[in-house]
């Protein structure tokens, strides 16, 4: 009698094949743990893989899809074709875990020349970052743009101040829908603390 599984062995191999490569990344970054000995940089490894595991993308979860996983926090962008500084870091690290961590460790502990070019491609993604192409329009736009805003900002190699990352979230909300942008006058008049100088610049008056 015929097997009616008979596609079983084509998969068992693929599966094999998968996970071996899972586990290959794994033990790469459990080496470089073993291997650094800056603290801050062993906790930057340990908040990727958290970060990773738990599908916590609006965190800066490292994606290795070339789109964006169904569970995105962007509905609009979910299912979509990776965009921006999230295109550019699977373009360079591809599906492995492991090679996201090390470019991360490059970029935070590493010091390394920079390159026209580098500041070239930073700047265009910088310009480049709008509702439609980046975000999408969603009930919790304004805080997904914070949060990409703050990603891209934080992987240039010279990061904008944070008052040029708020003049740039306002910009690219008054490019978007008449109702946000008016939301995004009203932050300018009255900012939340999060957007605020650690000297308190950008408060609001006391009352009085």
């Amino acid at each position: 009698a015929m097997h009616v599984n008979g596609a079983t062995p084509a998969v068992g191999p693929a599966w094999k094949s998968e996970q071996a490569f899972k586990n290959r990344s794994s033990k790469a970054i459990a080496a470089l743990r073993q291997h650094i000995v800056s603290v801050p940089l062993v906790a930057e490894i340990d908040k990727m893989v958290r970060l990773y595991r738990g599908s916590q993308w609006a965190q800066g979860a490292p994606i290795l899809t070339a789109t964006y996983p169904a569970t995105y926090h962007v509905v609009a962008l979910q299912g979509q074709p990776l965009q921006g500084a999230h295109l550019v870091a699977f373009q360079q690290c591809g599906n492995s875990l492991a090679r996201h961590v090390l470019a991360r460790l490059k970029l935070d502990g590493m010091p390394r020349r920079v390159s026209g070019l580098d500041v070239a491609n930073q700047n265009t993604v910088w310009a480049n970052i709008s509702l439609s192409n980046s975000v999408g329009i969603a009930q919790s736009t304004p805080t997904a743009l914070k949060t990409y805003l703050e990603q891209v900002n934080s992987e240039r190699n010279t990061p904008h101040p944070q008052n040029d990352v708020l003049v740039k979230f306002l910009q690219v909300l008054q490019g978007g829908p008449k109702e946000i942008a008016t939301k995004a006058m009203d932050e300018l008049a009255s900012p939340r603390q999060d957007w605020r100088n650690a000297d308190g610049t950008g408060s609001p008056a006391p009352p009085g």
